[in-house]
């Protein structure tokens, strides 16, 4: 191979230089040159090492000029300097065509900042829209299974699915639900508000109870040295401080479908223990009452789209052993387990042995809810449990506050949505365009609803 001939690449690079402000496509051209002409000469193993960094990085810095999207993941800034400092080592640091092609590279300088600043602020408009937005998939679980008859609401490939939360999360939304309308409706009496705060406080425990067992949501798992103990303790602390009457919710199911367990304490000092499913296994709940009963729930669930809980009494503290509730948790982390192993699992802890208790039947009543018709399983579990938990009087002021709530939220998600887009010149900004548009539709369609439902309620 022969040498690389002296001053070619310095000329190459003069002339360009010369040409005083240089057209978008210069660098582009006079990398690929330099590439070009320099793997036909030979190089030391020094020089073969930067080539080959030089290479790599020119390569990368062309996408980005070029208008390639995914290369401007990497900083910019830094991908441009590099370019520079691999020339320099290539070219040897008191070379002509080093010095030169680091000025050229200076030139561009202004345009890669330019590029970098204007991804900056598409990032951070798309991440305005993304939370405002993930906002509406709350409102979504909260009325898909009220307003899907009036208003079907798909999913679309620009944005992220509606389907699909987490208990830790739906605990704590209603939670400041409830605690809102507290602060807000002047209208509430006191035994209204003393009724509030008892749900509000219970739902306060269950989320207490999923945060410590599963930082990130029941879809996440949990981390602890010693599960059996931890959540032993930190599960019966709340049920043997429960009053006369009183509900605890636990946040339950498996790593794909939530549902909710409630401990209640009677009057007698005897517990009940409530599975709220509503939906993959709550077939289930057809067994344990002989046939008719079976075949009556059958129907309920096939033609009246509800179902009861799923109810075990005389059960007493002792009935809520570590193993048990370990074994609760563990089904709840595994993904290779099913909603069946709950059932299996609580009939051999609850009807079976020593502090065995016997099934329930709920005919009529706040135990009998409906059956959720969309991915909302953790939400609609929740709201099962809370109107067994309330009186149907403060349950239907608790809605309309939230639907009114809803409304206002929905609104501002909108405005947000349809803000003028920034100046994005010389940035491709086309998903940001059909993402917005995607969005507000859909986030219209569910204002539509909300506001289609708030009539029906009033």
């Amino acid at each position: 191979m022969n040498k690389l001939p002296s001053g070619f690449v310095d000329r190459q690079l003069n002339n360009n230089l010369e040409k005083g402000t240089l057209p978008d496509n210069d660098l582009v051209a006079a990398l690929d040159l330099i590439q070009r002409k320099f793997d036909e000469y030979s190089v030391s193993k020094e020089e073969n090492i930067n080539r080959d960094s030089l290479n790599l990085r020119i390569r990368q810095l062309k996408k980005v000029l070029s208008g390639d999207e995914k290369s401007r993941r990497s900083g910019l800034n830094g991908l441009s300097n590099s370019v520079g400092f691999f020339a320099k080592g290539a070219f040897g640091k008191k070379t002509k065509t080093g010095l030169l092609i680091n000025q050229l590279h200076g030139k561009y300088k202004g345009k890669i900042a330019e590029l970098e600043k204007q991804r900056s602020a598409l990032k951070t408009e798309k991440d305005k829209d993304t939370e405002a937005f993930l906002e509406s998939r709350d409102i979504f679980h909260m009325f898909a299974d009220d307003i899907s008859w009036m208003t079907k609401i798909r999913i679309n490939k620009y944005i992220e699915d509606l389907e699909g939360s987490n208990s830790i999360n739906t605990f704590d939304k209603m939670y400041e639900m409830i605690e809102g309308m507290l602060e807000s409706d002047k209208g509430l009496v006191k035994k209204q508000k003393e009724e509030l705060r008892a749900v509000r406080d219970q739902i306060g425990e269950g989320y207490k109870i999923e945060k410590e067992r599963s930082p990130g949501g029941f879809r996440s798992g949990y981390d602890s040295k010693d599960v059996a103990t931890t959540m032993h303790s930190r599960i019966t602390g709340p049920i043997l401080g429960l009053g006369k009457g009183q509900r605890l919710p636990i946040p339950g199911g498996t790593s794909d479908h939530a549902i909710v367990y409630e401990v209640k304490r009677g009057d007698d000092d005897k517990y009940t223990f409530s599975i709220f499913n509503t939906g993959d296994g709550c077939w289930k709940h057809m067994f344990g009452g002989g046939l008719f009963k079976g075949v009556a729930e059958f129907f309920r669930q096939l033609f009246g789209n509800r179902s009861q809980a799923y109810t075990i009494s005389g059960l007493t503290k002792d009935s809520f052993t570590k193993d048990f509730l370990k074994k609760l948790v563990d089904i709840s982390r595994d993904p290779n387990e099913g909603v069946g192993l709950v059932y299996k699992t609580v009939n051999n802890a609850l009807l079976e042995g020593e502090n065995k208790g016997h099934r329930v039947w709920h005919w009529k009543g706040q135990y009998i809810y409906r059956l959720q018709s969309e991915g909302t399983c953790a939400h609609a579990s929740l709201e099962a449990w809370m109107r067994a938990s309330m009186s149907e009087e403060i349950f239907k002021k608790l809605k309309m506050n939230m639907v009114a709530v809803s409304i206002d939220k929905l609104a501002k998600i909108l405005k947000q949505l349809n803000n003028p887009q920034p100046s994005l010149s010389n940035i491709k900004a086309k998903d940001l365009t059909k993402e917005r548009s995607a969005r507000i539709e859909m986030v219209d369609r569910l204002s539509k609803g909300v506001l289609a439902l708030q009539k029906t309620m009033l």
